[in-house]
């Protein structure tokens, strides 16, 4: 709960040095940053700590979390050429618009890969469903076809494995900071 406090604090006095145009946004920027920083690394050790808790605790369940591939965490994001030449607002707004109009068709990809995991009863059902190759498929199963659902259910009693939940979309000023 300090940790909230302290950031809602930051966050506030942030807010209102760019409001009133303060030349000290600068250092409340870097201090929120900075405080984020921290954070950030002080929940991946705790992460790693419940994680080899975890590990040591249930190594048949843990088996498969042990099997996601780590991926990198810097995902660069990239302006398309066409609007690299304009305006950070232009290229905001274009890239708003374009994930306004493909949202409806990624919210209904999304939905059926949570479909497809929820109603199959074996990972090669999974594997079939998504065009897997033999090399892939095999990779996947690695001898267990089992999904073991019970033991993935989800503590809501749906008896799923998998929801999807969507946010809300990014402002344009959020936007243009990511940018």
């Amino acid at each position: 709960m300090e940790t909230r406090k302290k950031t809602q604090k930051l966050q506030q006095a942030l807010f209102e040095a760019v409001e009133d145009s303060l030349p000290s946004s600068t250092t409340h920027f870097l201090s929120l940053k900075t405080f984020a920083t921290e954070q950030t690394e002080r929940l991946g050790r705790i992460i790693k700590i419940v994680m080899n808790r975890y590990a040591t605790t249930d190594p048949n369940r843990y088996v498969h979390v042990a099997d996601i591939d780590n991926f990198k965490s810097d995902i660069d994001q990239i302006t398309p050429k066409k609007y690299q030449s304009q305006s950070i607002e232009r290229q905001v707004e274009a890239l708003l618009l374009k994930a306004v109009w493909k949202e409806k068709l990624f919210q209904t990809l999304i939905n059926d890969l949570v479909s497809a995991f929820n109603t199959a009863t074996n990972i090669e059902e999974i594997c079939s469903k998504f065009e897997s190759n033999e090399e892939e498929t095999t990779s996947f199963t690695k001898g267990n076809q089992e999904l073991h659902p019970q033991t993935f259910y989800l503590e809501d009693e749906s008896k799923s494995i998998v929801i999807a939940k969507f946010g809300p979309p990014k402002s344009a000023d959020r936007a243009a900071v990511k940018m």
